[in-house]
């Protein structure tokens, strides 16, 4: 069934949080109900704490452009800095190879989460450097995310500094296995947006989302909130002899209550969804039999907000805890504005999913 809750994981559900972040790995839509057909260049975020202090130092911008500043500002949990340039890769047939897992997009005091995925061989760590930079890191296995060595989809964390400049900058960085085989480069940009933003006063406050629109293939699908969605769609299914099979009508339903965003002054975020869902379990069914499971779903979590008035584009970032798993969902949003109603529309390769959100009063 398709998912319209906006989550922020990396497979989209219902129209929640998690599903804007998703959306860029996933070609379902489930992740926070909400997010997941939103949400989808796929990063892990934590909304830092910020602290004052009084020294200008503390205060000053970090400059994108100064590597060495940028190198001692950001945090890259369970690593260790080294002097110099990192060791080259390896001409060894045998060295482990990754694919380009693409750019990503944070805010200023983020945390990002960048992914390894694995073509061939296995990792064992991580040499990450900034370009131009005097030093590098190295992220050993067990600073990744399961702390395995494997060859799989693995991520390091990294955190951004409050007063980081709003812009891009990039990073380069490669595997090793534990034969110190040294993978290909791959080179990742990070967009950084300024909390909040520039004449973003009209976003401050509540909004509810009415209404969901995905479109996709030539094919439209409309969810209207507060109303019951059901999707139709057809299963092979093994019958009850354990032997024939056949062809089923399955239904599956969800009915969101509510879809809520906070948008505070400090560009902090709140994202809030609750609904009811019934889906098919198709482990269980028979030919002869559908069993159906039927849950009730909420979602509270926090994040960041950041508006770029030049181009109306609008991003959100959302903490989105699952089984005890923060995951971030990141949506890039284009927007308009109809008085207090605003239409948000991220486009996904080739998916389009577009929001209506109007201002609680």
């Amino acid at each position: 069934m398709y998912d319209t809750k906006l989550r922020i994981g990396k497979e989209p559900k219902p129209f929640q949080m998690a599903n804007l972040k998703e959306i860029n790995h996933s070609t379902t839509m489930k992740t926070s109900h909400f997010l997941l057909p939103f949400l989808c260049m796929c990063l892990l975020f934590t909304l830092s704490h910020c602290t004052t202090d009084d020294s200008d130092d503390m205060d000053a911008e970090i400059d994108l452009s100064d590597a060495n500043a940028l190198t001692e500002a950001i945090v890259v949990n369970g690593a260790t800095e080294v002097g110099g340039d990192p060791p080259a890769p390896s001409s060894d047939p045998n060295a482990p190879e990754i694919e380009d897992p693409g750019d990503e997009v944070s805010v200023q005091g983020g945390e990002l989460n960048l992914e390894l995925p694995v073509i061939s061989g296995t990792v064992a760590g991580v040499y990450l450097q900034i370009p131009g930079a005097d030093s590098y890191f190295d992220i050993p296995a067990s600073a990744l995310a399961g702390g395995r060595i494997a060859q799989d989809y693995e991520q390091f964390s990294i955190e951004l500094p409050d007063n980081i400049q709003p812009g891009t900058f990039c990073v380069e960085y490669c595997v090793y296995d534990s034969e110190n085989l040294v993978s290909n480069i791959v080179t990742v940009c990070i967009e950084v947006g300024e909390l909040g933003g520039a004449n973003s006063d009209f976003l401050i406050g509540v909004w509810n989302i009415t209404k969901l629109v995905f479109e996709e293939g030539g094919t439209t699908r409309t969810q209207t909130i507060g109303e019951p969605f059901t999707e139709t769609f057809t299963e092979t299914l093994v019958c009850a002899d354990g032997q024939t099979t056949d062809q089923v009508e399955i239904e599956e339903t969800e009915d969101i209550e509510f879809i809520r965003i906070t948008f505070s002054e400090n560009g902090a975020l709140r994202f809030e969804e609750s609904g009811e869902e019934t889906e098919a379990d198709l482990s269980t069914s028979t030919c002869e039999s559908v069993v159906y499971n039927t849950r009730p779903y909420s979602d509270d979590f926090t994040g960041a907000w950041s508006y770029e008035e030049e181009n109306d584009r609008l991003v959100l970032i959302i903490n989105e805890v699952d089984d005890g798993k923060e995951d971030q969902n990141v949506i890039d949003f284009s927007i308009s504005l109809d008085g207090d109603t605003m239409t948000a529309v991220l486009e996904v390769e080739g998916e389009t999913t577009t929001a209506t959100l109007v201002k609680q009063q």
